[in-house]
């Protein structure tokens, strides 16, 4: 994936993560730790960078129960958005997520994912935003139940 236009200048800056998310999602072999120099403060605002490897996605698309009558996606087009190389023509022309962060990554991390079929909560948007747009307790008991289905 090349940044184009506009995107150019924000898009090739190397992408960092935060130290809760890379210790919930990636392997510890994978974090790069530079403690040199460093005060407390300092340390606890370090950056930590993706030293490289392969990183098993799992993609879950959910819909809420007061959507079950609506077309959604096919599974196979949300596969194609997180795992074609070089994009997709019509659907990723820009690329794909996997290619995204190959991308940012210098192709030192690729994430390979794997789609599920929808998965219909049972109760409605309305229920789970929980009016905190999703940031919500009955969000994350969504979340549980599309993993527990």
């Amino acid at each position: 994936v090349k940044p184009r236009g506009e995107c150019e200048r924000f898009c090739s800056m190397k992408v960092g993560i935060s130290r809760r998310l890379a210790e919930l999602m990636l392997p510890s072999s994978w974090i790069e730790q530079d403690n040199s120099s460093m005060d407390d403060q300092q340390q606890r605002r370090r950056n930590l960078s993706v030293v490289g490897g392969k990183l098993v996605n799992l993609v879950i698309p959910i819909r809420f129960a007061d959507h079950a009558s609506r077309k959604m996606i096919p599974k196979e087009d949300i596969d194609i958005l997180f795992n074609a190389v070089n994009g997709h023509k019509k659907l990723a022309p820009t690329g794909s997520i996997r290619d995204v962060f190959a991308y940012s990554s210098y192709g030192k991390l690729i994430i390979e994912s794997t789609v599920v079929d929808w998965i219909t909560l049972s109760n409605t948007e309305s229920f789970y935003a929980g009016g905190k747009s999703g940031l919500s307790n009955a969000f994350s008991a969504g979340l549980k139940e599309a993993l527990e289905k």
